[in-house]
């Protein structure tokens, strides 16, 4: 999901992730900027 260096706990095909705080709170950020962008589209006309 990430392209670029690999970051601590990541392994080398960065198949598996611990996931840091910042990365859950990135993901979930991300989760609701993307749906709220889904609903404007949807129910915006």
């Amino acid at each position: 999901m990430w392209a670029g260096p690999t970051r601590p706990g990541t392994t080398e095909g960065g198949t598996v992730r611990r996931l840091g705080v910042g990365d859950l709170i990135a993901a979930v950020i991300i989760a609701v900027i993307g749906s709220a962008i889904i609903t404007a589209v949807a129910f915006g006309h």
